[in-house]
């Protein structure tokens, strides 16, 4: 067998542009995305705090093992390839209901608090809602027309925009999902986050929304 012989090429996949050896090499992204993370937690921790204090649990149309003293805060590397904190209190995923409110910072995209309903007074539910239409308008609070439960995606194909006066024809889309989920986003742009806001929104979110599941 003869000498092997060299090889110059190199494969496709492992090459660099100069702005991937840029970022590959800047430790400071990831120090601060260490940070960012540590006060999202911070907000998040602060969030579910401000729940508890606030919360009625007697006072709910809520199932059975709801968790109204816990809650999980956990995340992720990789919703649609991007990181992802969350908080979920009250909280209980089951396959015959699902009473949870969600509050979720998800990177590149968006702060959203989101309240997710099914189950046995799942039309119940619903028409709390549906009186409560123009509330939810002013708020500027969106609805869930998509059949999965835990899109967080922001589009007309997922959530329609509440505008006053009823929800009309949509009445028929939503009374035909499975579930029932109210949504708020806050942009990364909106004065809220800067300034710390975003805790306090999720609190009052949660808030005006309990017409919906009050008794």
């Amino acid at each position: 067998m003869g000498p092997i012989e060299k090889d110059d090429t190199v494969s496709e996949p492992a090459r660099f542009t100069e702005e991937e050896i840029a970022l590959i090499a800047d430790e400071e992204f990831f120090r601060r995305k260490l940070e960012v993370s540590g006060k999202i937690r911070a907000g998040l921790t602060k969030l579910r705090s401000d729940l508890l204090n606030h919360m009625k649990p007697e006072r709910y149309l809520a199932p059975q093992s709801v968790d109204f003293t816990e809650g999980k805060l956990s995340g992720g590397e990789k919703h649609y390839d991007l990181p992802y904190l969350f908080l979920d209190f009250p909280r209980r995923f089951s396959k015959e209901f699902i009473f949870a409110y969600r509050s979720i910072f998800w990177w590149g995209h968006h702060f959203l608090f989101t309240l997710i309903l099914s189950g046995e007074h799942l039309s119940e539910y619903q028409n709390r809602a549906f009186a409560g239409w123009d509330g939810l308008a002013a708020r500027e609070d969106w609805i869930a027309v998509t059949p999965d439960p835990f899109e967080w995606r922001r589009g007309e194909e997922f959530f329609r925009r509440i505008r006053p006066g009823g929800p009309g024809d949509l009445e028929d889309v939503l009374r035909q999902l499975p579930f029932l989920k109210l949504i708020h986003f806050v942009p990364f742009d909106d004065p809220r986050v800067k300034d710390g806001r975003w805790v306090r929104t999720g609190l009052e979110t949660f808030r005006d929304w309990e017409f919906v599941i009050s008794r």
